[in-house]
């Protein structure tokens, strides 16, 4: 009887039919809009010096 041992090729083919019937992967979704790329060689603006105003619509820079 051979209860309990499995053939040597048993194991190969459980994970060929595991690898056959798995779903393949979702294709990556890019976003609708631009992307930014090579951003680190762009034209900059330096922001340093004095600024009179800022706009913040939502106060993320104050409690409250």
């Amino acid at each position: 009887m051979l209860i309990g041992r499995m053939h040597p090729v048993g194991p190969l083919l459980l994970a060929l039919a595991a690898g056959l019937l798995a779903r393949p992967a979702e294709a990556q979704v890019m976003p609708d809009g631009p992307t930014l790329t090579a951003a680190d060689l762009r034209s900059a603006q330096d922001l340093s010096g004095d600024w009179t105003w800022s706009i913040d619509p939502y106060r993320d820079g104050q409690a409250g």
